[in-house]
């Protein structure tokens, strides 16, 4: 079964996350019209949702060139401004990228649609402090989100491969 993959949280700063009741808001919608999630992150990510038929949290669960080939055979991505940002371009899967305290000139790419809100203070670029007011993460809407992904998904360039298997156990070498 085809799947989107999702990295709400795109690491060390909370300056670069979209509001995670928004990334609920928006795998509900997708699930309800029969799109499968994929959830990807580390161990101390909390999951988006329960697990259902249609939601599976990886986040954890793989290692670098496990998350590699989970997006190389997604249909499409949608994250922040993050490793796996990086990754859809190596792996030349469309994603959508919402950028918050960084901007698309500094680590876009033009096979991805960027969603850069341009407020007056963005990008800030900040790491070490929390913005005060967000703007730039918090102005972004699921139907924005939501109308990127499906001009991705019409535009044919998404991977096909079959779904790989998730083991509920980290594997070590």
């Amino acid at each position: 079964m085809p799947y989107i993959v999702v990295h709400p949280y795109p690491g060390f700063t909370i300056n670069k996350a979209w509001p995670p009741r928004l990334w609920g808001r928006l795998c509900q919608r997708l699930m309800a019209e029969g799109y499968k999630i994929i959830q990807v992150g580390d161990q101390n990510e909390e999951p988006l949702l329960k697990e259902s038929y249609n939601f599976t949290s990886a986040a954890g669960l793989t290692n670098l060139k496990g998350l590699a080939v989970l997006i190389e055979r997604a249909q499409a991505l949608i994250c922040g401004d993050s490793i796996t940002n990086h990754l859809s371009q190596a792996m030349k899967t469309r994603a959508v990228v919402i950028f918050g305290s960084t901007c698309p000139k500094s680590s876009g790419y033009d096979q991805n649609v960027n969603i850069f809100q341009g407020v007056k203070c963005q990008p800030c670029y900040m790491e070490d402090k929390v913005c005060n007011h967000r703007a730039c993460l918090d102005g972004v809407t699921v139907d924005q989100v939501y109308d990127a992904l499906m001009t991705i998904m019409k535009s044919g360039q998404t991977s096909s491969i079959e779904e790989p298997r998730i083991h509920n156990r980290v594997r070590r070498r």
